[in-house]
């Protein structure tokens, strides 16, 4: 770039008169008709948030204070966006009606049959005004689930937004992947209720190219960024600003050919835009978007008036009419301005311009201009060759920066080859790096572990290391790769052994005779599976589509307890959970939610599984023995291997915890007796860092799972189990960041991908809760003339997600506080079904629901927990939060379900505990007290619960 890409100090001023206009107003509301007054203020506090981001130097940038900083933002917005979606939302409805018009042969732009709506007034129709590419992306997801509602726009937006979290890590091949993971709850979550991601998309595409081009210039690329361009005008309308301050700081006036370069991408770029709108009609499409966003009257009529930072004094002073070319003249000016800045700095400078010009606030785009700002910023800190723990060089005559156009012909050239030669040895490095079957050379972000005496230095916090690289230039030899350990073959005969046996027991005993949809002949099975009409949601009552789960674990077991990756033992799950549902179950649908599961859910449970039963079978005492046989798999391949010396190879984890406890529940809940219960189970939780806790400096990445937890616990009464839980974690792929000095003193942090599970079931108190009906069998056991009386039960995979973990040692004090988020798929129980059955007809309602009480649901949770250890005394907080909105299509009988009303759930956990450790002896004494409250929605339908439990007891700690 030929110019600063750095932030100047005005703009700062600028934010600061907005943040105070946008406080006035709040203050005040004095337009008449005017709303929400505060999305004004979090609009430009967020801006000028962000605005200091990019002006800080990429070291701070990407310091750990920022990016913990972003993550948790990244978290809690992402949190607040699954909680506060609703399922009769303006947008699901405005895109219902626009999807009817076009099955109908309308154009939505002409129709007037578009729902909108206005708050405090209510509907309204009128013509859709978005631009054309707002349809196609969406309009294919309705056609894809059969069905439309706030589930499928939801996962639409995050699918969309998700190609731009892999366009991001494609972009920085060379920075360390944990720089960019904090920014993903941003980029996935950040915005869910509308439709930006398009936007986001075509932007993340416009910027990729930019870098490309930058770093190695092709006369295609121009073409390649006109035709997005082009295609982004037909997105939302930030795009613009964006692309007009680009081509005005690529525009150079005084140079013919630079005006005819940029006439022609301008006219590339409007062809395409034209061709997009054709279809719909150029001018419909023009009168109903671009002129019907500027005119703040005509918005009025279909549209809530939420004041913006212009448009708020303007509609106060009575000036309304003016408002169009005053946005006009400020926008330009902005962009005429950000021609002395760089690129990355003219196009913030324009975003931010139109973000406060606009006729309301759009706090919907700040996503992609965080996107914008980490690119700028990755940039700058792959030109930075501090960053990279290099020696400086002054460039050779001839030579350029990285991210600048190479000049002259001799030196240009040669310094091409030699930054080719660089980035193709950096990204074969790291090819080696991301190896989980070899002994290949690390990636790491700061300093090794050979490193951890190493004083840090404020000029380099950020260091990326190879030690192939180190030994190519004699500072360090290094042998040869070490070929892969493990028994690959044993592990595939195990798991095809236990498959068949499993299919022939299957078989053998005719199971579950009512799942007979599809005939063992040729064209059936190809339909099935090749046309995937068998890809269905089952109808399977829920203890047996829950333990689907212990299958995928048990497939896992197969690659780990036989010296197999992570990765590798989870395609295994996979691979087994797919030969059940299309070989095994050949006469029954292809179960979606089996194969998440399964499939996805191995290694949520079967990596604590594996670890915690190798670390039993490692341990000495006749306790751990009798433990490991908790994994069988385990102990069958230990036994296998016992004459084997690398079988005995074993890393003891730095800190471990495991328990077996006994003790009382009293049970407190809305509409029950108080009730007193026995309490029992067991807890185990291992961190698999051997350097955790201990003196030194440490900055590394850590690729194998190095975390792990398990619980299961007990309320029993009267011989029954009132209430059962089933916890796990794993967590992997992470960044290990600690600093401990000689008295114990310092902290540890780690910041990694999170995947668990989660089972809570309650007693059944229906015979057909306890004893579920088969589907389409006897329907007199439902008893449909008496209301529903399920009890609850959940089961939560939480597919992935972050999780931080931040100890703190301090004068003889550990506190210990994690938090983590993540996307779930669940089996959720309906809580506002009994009270719904009795004033409302179930039948219609989804398969699950109507026989089982349950339903198959998409969402998040977010949790917090803290633990403070201090000379035998324990004391533990805990709160998570979770949000589930039902799947509304593929039910295995769609065309039975007449009432497809949209169901949603939520949980609030708080949880407080005390304990004291014997001294001498390995017993604890515990006491927590835990809140629960559940709500749920059928429909418009809605109740809640809740429930107090306090607990007390003995814990014999291991």
């Amino acid at each position: 770039m030929r110019k600063n890409d750095r932030a100047p100090a005005g703009p700062t001023r600028a934010l600061i008169a907005c943040v105070a206009i946008s406080l006035v107003l709040l203050v005040l509301k004095p337009v008449p008709g005017g709303r929400r007054y505060e999305y004004a203020l979090i609009l430009s506090l967020a801006l000028t948030a962000i605005w200091f981001l990019f002006a800080a130097p990429p070291r701070t940038f990407f310091g750990k204070k920022t990016l913990v900083f972003v993550l948790l933002c990244g978290l809690v917005l992402g949190a607040v966006n699954l909680a506060v979606i609703r399922s009769d939302s303006e947008i699901v409805r405005a895109y219902a009606t626009v999807f009817e018009a076009i099955e109908a042969g309308q154009n939505p732009y002409t129709s007037g049959t578009i729902y909108h709506e206005i708050e405090g007034y209510g509907r309204v129709l009128g013509n859709f005004n978005y631009p054309p590419l707002e349809i196609y992306p969406y309009y294919l997801a309705y056609r894809i689930a059969g069905t439309w509602n706030i589930a499928v726009l939801a996962a639409a937006l995050i699918l969309i937004q998700a190609l731009c979290a892999a366009i991001l890590f494609r972009m920085f091949p060379r920075l360390p992947p944990v720089l960019l993971l904090p920014f993903l709850p941003m980029i996935l979550l950040g915005e869910i209720k509308t439709n930006v991601a398009m936007t986001f998309l075509v932007a993340a595409l416009i910027l990729w190219v930019i870098k490309k081009h930058a770093e190695t210039p092709r006369p295609f690329h121009r073409y390649a960024i006109a035709v997005l361009f082009g295609l982004g005008a037909m997105t939302k309308f930030l795009m613009l600003p964006l692309m007009a301050a680009y081509y005005a700081h690529e525009l150079d006036p005084k140079d013919s050919r630079s005006l005819a370069r940029t006439g022609v991408d301008l006219a590339i770029a409007l062809a395409t835009a034209v061709l997009v709108m054709a279809p719909f009609g150029v001018v419909e499409v023009i009168k109903n978007t671009a002129l019907f966003n500027i005119v703040l009257e005509d918005r009025a009529i279909l549209t809530t008036f939420y004041p913006n930072i212009l448009s708020g004094p303007l509609a106060w002073m009575g000036l309304a009419k003016l408002y169009p070319f005053a946005a006009a003249i400020l926008l330009g000016l902005a962009i005429a301005a950000s021609r002395k800045l760089g690129l990355f700095a003219a196009m913030l400078a324009a975003s931010y311009a139109f973000l406060i010009v606009a006729s309301t606030p759009e706090p919907q785009f700040l996503p992609v201009v965080i996107f914008l700002v980490v690119v700028a910023q990755g940039m700058a800190l792959e030109r930075d060759a501090r960053a990279w723990n290099m020696p400086e060089r002054s460039p050779a005559a001839g030579e350029s920066g990285a991210g600048d156009v190479p000049r002259g012909a001799g030196g240009g050239r040669i310094a091409m080859v030699r930054k080719g030669t660089a980035v193709a040895g950096l990204i074969f490095f790291l090819f080696l790096a991301s190896s989980p079957a070899r002994g290949a050379p690390s990636l790491s972000l700061g300093s090794g572990p050979e490193e951890a005496a190493a004083p840090a230095s404020p000029d380099r916090p950020v260091s990326i290391r190879f030690s192939l690289a180190r030994a190519a230039s004699g500072l360090e030899p290094v042998g040869p790769p070490s070929a892969p350990k493990g028994k690959r073959l044993r592990a595939w005969i195990e798991l095809a052994a236990f498959s068949v046996a499993t299919t022939a027991i299957y078989w053998s005993g005719n199971s579950f005779p009512e799942d007979r949809d599809f005939p063992l002949d040729v064209d059936a099975q190809f339909s099935r599976v090749l046309l995937l009409e068998g890809l269905r949601f089952d109808s399977n009552q829920f203890s047996l589509n829950w333990s689907h789960i212990l299958a995928g674990a048990t497939y896992y077991q197969f690659g780990r307890t036989n010296g197999q990756p992570w990765l590798y033992s989870w395609m295994m799950a996979m691979a087994g959970s797919t030969w059940w549902e299309v070989v095994g179950e050949p006469k029954e649908v292809i179960a979606i939610n089996d194969q998440v599961m399964t499939g996805l859910g191995g290694f949520a449970v079967g990596e604590p599984w594996y670890q915690i039963g190798h670390f039993l079978c490692h341990q000495p005492g006749p306790v751990a023995r009798v433990l490991g046989f908790l994994n069988p798999v385990v102990k069958l391949n230990h036994w296998l291997d016992r004459r084997d010396p690398a079988a005995e190879d074993f890393v003891r984890p730095a800190w471990h915890e495991i328990k077996l406890f006994a003790g009382a529940r009293r049970l407190t809940a809305d509409g029950s007796a108080t009730g007193t219960d026995v309490y029992f189970g067991f807890e185990a939780r291992l961190l698999g860092l051997p350097e955790y806790g201990k003196p030194g400096l440490i900055r590394r990445s850590v690729k194998d799972p190095f975390s792990s937890e398990m619980t299961l616990d007990y309320a029993t009464r009267g011989g029954h189990a009132e209430e059962t839980r089933f916890a796990t974690r794993a967590v992997t792929l992470g960044r290990f960041v600690q600093k401990i000095d000689e008295n114990g003193d310092g902290y540890s942090l780690t910041v990694g991908l999170g995947s668990s599970f989660e089972l809570f079931k309650k007693r059944p108190l229906a015979d057909y809760d306890a004893v579920p009906v088969p589907v389409k069998t006897d329907l007199g056991r439902l008893r449909l003339d008496e209301p529903r009386r399920f009890t609850d039960k959940l089961a939560v995979l939480h597919l992935a997600g972050p999780v931080l973990d931040l100890t703190v040692f301090r004068r003889g004090l550990k506190l210990r506080t994690t938090v983590e988020a993540s996307l779930d798929f669940a089996l959720v129980n309906s809580s506002a079904l009994n009270d719904y059955s009795r004033s409302h007809d179930i039948s219609g309602l989804k398969t699950t629901v109507y026989y089982y009480g349950y339903y198959y649901g998409l969402g998040g949770s977010v949790s917090a927990n803290a633990r403070l250890d201090w000379k035998g005394f324990r004391v533990r907080g805990l709160a998570a939060y979770g949000a589930w909105s039902s799947i509304d299509f593929l039910d295995r009988f769609q065309a039975d379900v007449t009432n497809n009303a949209s169901l949603g759930d939520t949980r609030v956990r708080l949880l407080a505990g005390l304990g004291w450790k014997v001294p001498r002896l390995p017993i604890e004494l515990f006491a927590d007290v835990e809140a629960v409250r559940r709500s749920g929605r059928i429909a418009e339908f809605g109740t809640g619960c809740r429930e107090t439990k306090i607990y007390a007891g003995l814990a014999f700690t291991y």
